[in-house]
């Protein structure tokens, strides 16, 4: 009728980002964002992808400790990280890109009904395919800061997010 009025609209958008060129003689720029040495841009990769070395489970038992390549002085519990070039040490040279916080993908939904003067607009929205760090986690989990029990108790229930060891001294992923 001529009272009322619907309006709809859908928007979609495909994030393409990759670093095709740097100055001159640069191949990467390692930055902190806030974190030690956590981001890179890189060429042939999105800018500023986050970096730091990648987490392949946790030592279970002293020989787990005993065999396999280790970062610093690690104990059970904690993460176990890979050794990328296969060295027998996990230090600065292993680490990784670990993904980006850009976006693959963006939609977009809104609904409009007017009716008189009266009018309602609703709007849907939504990012896909990206990577956040937990800094909450990270926080709390490394011995940072004012740990909560959950992380101090090794055999106290954990939500899913919550692994790792809490023991001063504990080294993080990035």
């Amino acid at each position: 009728t001529e009272k009322s009025k619907l309006s709809l609209s859908f928007n979609i958008s495909k994030n393409i980002n990759e670093v095709l060129e740097l100055g001159p003689g640069q191949q990467q720029i390692i930055s902190s964002g806030g974190l030690t040495d956590s981001h890179i841009t890189r060429i042939g990769h999105a800018i500023g992808s986050f970096f730091g070395y990648k987490v392949i489970g946790k030592f279970q038992n002293e020989q787990e400790v005993a065999d396999l390549a280790k970062f610093g002085n690690q104990k059970v519990g904690d993460f176990i990280y890979q050794d990328t070039n296969n060295d027998g040490v996990v230090n600065a040279s292993d680490r990784v890109i670990l993904g980006s916080n850009l976006p693959k993908f963006e939609f977009g939904f809104n609904v409009g009904y007017q009716y008189t003067d009266f009018d309602l607009n609703v709007s849907l929205y939504s990012k896909q395919k990206f990577h956040v760090i937990n800094t909450m986690h990270r926080y709390l989990a490394e011995a940072w800061g004012n740990n909560l029990s959950v992380y101090l108790d090794e055999s106290a229930p954990r939500p899913v997010w919550a692994v790792g060891s809490a023991r001063a001294g504990s080294s993080t992923g990035f």
